[in-house]
Order: structure tokens, then sequence, then C-alpha cells
């Protein structure tokens, strides 16, 4: 059975992707930022936090070719494209 999967585009350093994937280990989380900075934050704080259920990637959301169940873009704004 595989897991379902999350996609948290414009993550940032992971506030919302994080804890979700804290309460939720059952499902596959990917967080997607164009800064690399922020994207290097979450993958320090998921390690912090022993978190095997997150990926995190450094890319535009408009490029992001992965497979989801849900995405959701809580803090994307402003450098998106149509």
């Amino acid at each position: 059975l595989q897991k379902k999967k999350v996609v948290d585009f414009g993550c940032g350093s992971g506030n919302l992707t994080l804890p979700l994937a804290a309460l939720m280990p059952h499902i596959q989380f990917v967080g997607v930022d164009f800064n690399a900075k922020s994207v290097d934050i979450m993958k320090t704080r998921c390690a912090s936090a022993g978190l095997a259920n997150v990926e995190c990637l450094v890319g535009l959301i408009e490029e992001y070719d992965g497979a989801y169940d849900l995405a959701v873009a809580l803090h994307a704004c402003g450098n998106a494209t149509d």
C-alpha cells in the first residue's frame, strides 16, 4: 500500500509541513520552495525532529512534476506564474 502524498508549494522552512508530518507519519510530505536557504533550514529541522516522511526540494512550483494526492500553497505568492 503506497502512502498518500501531500505537497506544500512555497514551504519555506517547513512551518506548516513539519508539524503536519509529525502528526501524520503515515503520510508522505514534500516541501517545494525556490529559496535554497529556506529548504536547507527545513532539511535541518527534519533531521533534528527525526522525520522520515518528508522530502525537501528546491524548485519552482510550476516545474514540480511529481505525483501527489493533495497540494497546499498557503505561503506561495508573488513569484509563481500562471
